[in-house]
């Protein structure tokens, strides 16, 4: 206990030290440390059976987490959060913290996440009674095991589902094949340790060769500087691929519930992109110029020990040779694709001035390798046992002017800025230059500087997509210097969620008569806006003419900004789209006050209340709104509804003039009765 407190005054500390370093550039820095911190903190609370503690500690991650805008850390929170609600019998907040968790694992395609979520729901569920949904989720959990090849976790779902009917259903004969099932996969996890445990000895015997050869060369000092030098580059790439694996892998295992709603699973490349950009970051430090001949087999990256060769992959475009080292060879989720633009833009950068100022990167058409085309992440695979240093012929097959591309290059030198390789490969692959997607890149409002100052000179924007970064007012009051000076017509769409924006972001909008005229789509959610933007929204809805979707979801709004949203509408105005879920609290009287007004716009169609809770009464308003308005979408995932409410609404739908509407009742805790009533309705 004494140890935990101690960690608690360090966590004191660490929390003003990230309050004075807010809008600076170390702040994301104090941030992983406090994430990093509490992660203990949960640790020993959960071992000392804190769970007081366990909780608040688990709440304070998310919010970390929320900061970070890391949604893999979110999921953890979730989870965390979850078991310390478990543990303190209030089952139904688990049951909600653990579903979060398994919505926010599920929307980045985070596999092994979904599993352990599964396990935690059931869990839960088979503590508060209800056994056959336990097994279900234990069942669900399983198969997502099997999908992501999760040893570990499946056996953690199939001995969850030996207890189910062996305890809880006396299914004798079920529970006789799980113990067969889980005794094979220990095997075969034993067998696999022991074949790691081989090929690390082996490995170790290697290192100690290579390490003697080495000592017996030192005379040639400058030689042994650039070996050590590569050496270090590619040991340290190794490591951090390492690193990234067992933080990946990292999860609380806890237990889920069944969703009976089902998800389509796509797969996701951003993985694949982030580790990739690591691998070049290394080529753009070891890249080497065509113009000095290089002997490849006694490059500095090719030294040999008796025993082992580092293996030195290079890619040459158009007489420049970039050095992308062997052990990206590794990385399994790596694409062709995405390999092509990282090589493009290294490239650029490595280009002198004076080649750089007509704006043209590489189009990579193919790469061959021996006259074999490399076309698949399976043909790279075949290089593994290749120990020669290899050179990957790049062919081009056209030039592409960038022209924001290198005005952003330009500034970054000018403010002595690195460029951002993220937002390079955003800026490469966008196909309409006026079409700017910056998100995801982990912009801050400093490091954003050379972006809007390569805007200002190219002027033309139809589309500007910043969200899921790190920026505040600052970059707000920049833009809206930009948008003053710059365009003066055109269809304008801005998405702005999940930042760090305040009120005070939407009063720089009101500042800008610009926008009135332009702006088309506003998506600030995911922002602590408050009520202070109450009068701010208002100016906006009055006064911006060709306005049709605005999202203000998780702003931490209440009624009295929805009852300023409410007043600004008009009979004229032409907002056709609005999502207002996730902010609490809403009272019942002022949602039905903003449906009674959304049902005299003629061009209205879509409506998000995702996460607020419904009354009987907000329930007849949306039955009227369907009736009344050219409504073709309305999502009411995790209001609340129930059963009756759902049926109530579906009736009223039905009985509408509208051909089809989208509904979304997700997470709403349905019945069969549901179903059946839904199949009577359409037959």
């Amino acid at each position: 206990m004494d140890e935990l407190k101690k960690e608690d005054q360090n966590l004191k500390k660490l929390t003003r030290n990230t309050v004075n370093a807010i809008g600076r550039p170390h702040e994301r820095k104090f941030l992983l440390q406090q994430n990093e911190l509490l992660d203990r903190l949960i640790e020993k609370s959960s071992m000392i059976f804190a769970w007081e503690e366990h909780c608040k500690y688990a709440k304070l991650k998310k919010r970390i987490a929320k900061q970070l805008c890391d949604k893999e850390k979110l999921g953890d929170a979730y989870l965390v959060l979850g078991e310390s609600y478990q543990k303190l019998r209030n089952f139904n907040k688990a049951i909600k913290s653990v579903t979060k968790s398994w919505e926010t694992y599920n929307s980045i395609v985070n596999l092994e996440g979904e599993a352990l979520a599964k396990i935690s729901i059931g869990d839960i569920l088979d503590c508060s009674g209800d056994w056959m949904g336990a097994l279900n989720a234990f069942e669900e959990s399983y198969r997502i095991a099997v999908e992501a090849n999760l040893p570990s976790v499946q056996l953690s779902a199939l001995e969850n589902m030996h207890y189910s009917h062996m305890i809880r259903f006396n299914n004798v004969e079920e529970s006789r094949r799980l113990q067969i099932e889980i005794d094979n996969l220990k095997q075969s996890k034993r067998r696999e340790l022991e074949r790691q445990n081989l090929v690390r000895d082996c490995c170790s015997e290697t290192d100690t060769d290579g390490d003697d050869h080495l000592s017996d060369i030192r005379d040639n000092a400058s030689h042994s500087q650039q070996t050590s030098k590569c050496s270090s580059t590619q040991s340290k790439l190794i490591a951090d691929d390492e690193d990234s694996c067992e933080r990946g892998f990292h999860k609380h295992p806890v237990e889920d519930v069944t969703a009976s709603d089902g998800f389509k699973k796509e797969n996701n490349l951003a993985n694949s992109t982030s580790k990739s950009q690591d691998l070049l970051k290394v080529a753009s430090e070891c890249a080497i110029s065509s113009s000095n001949p290089v002997n490849i087999e006694e490059s500095t990256c090719s030294y040999k020990s008796p025993s082992t060769e580092k293996q030195c992959i290079m890619f040459r475009i158009d007489s420049v040779l970039i050095n992308a080292g062997g052990s990206y060879l590794a990385v399994d989720e790596l694409s062709i694709e995405s390999l092509k633009v990282e090589l493009a833009c290294s490239y650029y950068l490595q280009l002198p001035t004076e080649r750089r100022s007509k704006g043209l990167l590489p189009i990579i058409q193919q790469m061959t390798c021996a006259g074999k085309v490399l076309e698949s992440l399976e043909a790279f695979k075949t290089l593994e046992n290749d120990l020669r240093n290899i050179v990957i012929e790049v062919t081009v097959n056209g030039w592409v002017p960038k022209r924001l591309m290198k005005l952003y290059i330009d500034y970054c030198e000018e403010l002595s800025e690195a460029p951002n390789m993220k937002l390079l490969k955003k800026l490469y692959i966008s196909e309409v230059e006026d079409e700017i997607i910056a998100s995801e890149c982990e912009l801050q409002d400093i490091s954003i500087t050379p972006l809007l100052n390569a805007l200002n000179m190219h002027k033309t924007v139809a589309m500007l997509d910043l969200s899921h970064n790190l920026l505040g007012n600052g970059t707000m009051e920049k833009l809206q210097q930009f948008f003053t000076s710059g365009q003066k017509y055109g269809d304008l769409t801005l998405d702005l969620h999940c930042n760090r924006f305040g009120p005070t972001a939407l009063f720089q909008i009101c500042e800008c008569p610009v926008l009135f005229a332009r702006l088309e789509v506003l998506n600030i959610s995911g922002n602590r806006l408050t009520d202070a933007c109450g009068s701010y929204l208002a100016t906006i809805l009055e006064n911006c003419r060709a306005l049709y979707s605005l999202n203000i979801e998780r702003c931490s709004i209440t009624s009295r900004t929805i009852q300023k949203v409410t007043d600004a509408l008009n009979s004229g105005s032409i907002l056709s789209q609005l999502s207002i879920g996730y902010n609490n609290p809403l009272s019942g009287n002022a949602i039905i006050n903003l449906l009674n007004k959304l049902a005299t716009l003629k061009c209205f169609a879509e409506l998000n209340l995702n996460g607020l809770k419904i009354s009987r009464a907000v329930i007849d308003s949306l039955g009227q709104l369907a009736k009344t308005s050219s409504l073709s979408r309305l999502m009411l995932g995790s209001t609340g509804i129930g059963t009756d409410g759902a049926i109530q609404l579906t009736e009223s739908m039905f009985n509408s003039s509208q051909e089809s509407v989208k509904l979304d009742l997700s997470y709403c805790g349905l019945m069969s009765t549901y179903i059946h009533k839904l199949k009577l309705m359409i037959l």
